[in-house]
């Protein structure tokens, strides 16, 4: 139940909400591929890091006759987590921009819960992007992408290789951002590989030139910073950076099996209701929405991130 005794539930909004939340899920689509969300069901709980080569460890499971059996260790450490309160609220003048709606007020309303939603995802999908960046560090040798002499395809294969040294596991999913693209098509060494392509190489291709099977997504990570609301120096700009990752993603995430990320959440729908309340004067209503998530890295074991490197 809301804390603020004022908050009165629309179920109305509600369901209008989750009707709309696909389109706003576009938004969201690259954040929740590269950290699946993962409900939880609960508010706090614990989820498993895997970080070391024992938390992938294959067991010889053979026994003799009388022998005694091998024994299955759970080698992932459990890590505590309290899923963070999101809230935001939009403001509709009642005084005003209900008497000029007239008979179509029920629509005020609905065009606030899409610029509501649009602005709680990409805040989402933001904030998901920030804790990745900041949690995983650049490879130390890789990313020269602009250099004649450097093969950005064989790099994206030795990424993969080190995850799999490091874990038996090869990666699944590349991200790379469009800039980052460019300088991979523009590159002699990768356009020896295509001979006549020339900047036509397509992303199936390059999975193809790849000694494990992935796939391979243009990815942008962008977002609006540098400003705040009503700023007109706030620009939009790509939050994973001129970049690409390489990381394993489990296609049935939950918080208990090896992924790079998920966002551990209090339910799959993100949303948890919608809510309006009065301001003190009794002239503006404001609409209000919630979410409880918690996006956090279960393996850095199982990710490399290339940044171009000039």
């Amino acid at each position: 139940m809301p804390t603020n005794p004022r908050l009165v539930f629309r179920q109305d909004l509600t369901d209008y909400s989750f009707t709309i939340l696909n389109d706003y899920l576009k938004v969201l689509a690259e954040a929740k591929r590269i950290a699946p969300i993962v409900p939880t069901g609960v508010l706090a709980g614990r989820y498993a890091k895997f970080n070391s080569k024992q938390d992938f460890v294959m067991v010889d499971t053979r026994r003799a006759a009388g022998g005694a059996t091998a024994n299955a260790r759970y080698a992932a450490e459990w890590v505590d987590f309290n899923l963070d309160n999101n809230a935001l609220k939009i403001p509709i003048d009642e005084e005003i921009e209900i008497p000029m709606a007239g008979g179509a007020a029920a629509m005020v309303e609905k065009s606030r819960m899409h610029t509501l939603l649009a602005q709680a995802t990409q805040s989402l999908a933001g904030n998901i992007y920030t804790l990745l960046k900041a949690g995983i560090n650049a490879h130390a040798q890789f990313g020269k992408w602009g250099d004649n002499a450097v093969d950005p395809i064989d790099e994206l294969e030795q990424a993969g290789f080190e995850i799999f040294e490091a874990t038996g596991l090869f990666p699944n999913v590349v991200d790379i951002t469009p800039q980052m693209l460019r300088l991979m098509r523009r590159n002699p060494q990768t356009l020896k590989r295509f001979p006549g392509k020339q900047q036509n190489i397509t992303l199936d291709q390059i999975a193809g030139e790849l000694s494990f099977p992935c796939t391979i997504n243009i990815v942008t990570g962008a977002g609006l910073t540098g400003g705040t609301f009503g700023n007109d120096a706030a620009t939009f700009v790509p939050l994973l950076g001129t970049a690409a990752w390489i990381y394993m993603s489990n296609p049935l995430a939950t918080g208990e099996n090896p992924s790079f990320a998920v966002t551990l959440s209090q339910s799959s729908e993100l949303l948890s209701g919608v809510y309006e309340y009065m301001s003190d004067d009794g002239t503006v209503r404001f609409l209000r929405t919630k979410w409880n998530v918690k996006p956090v890295v279960q393996s850095t074991a199982l990710v490399r991130r290339i940044d171009y490197i000039k």
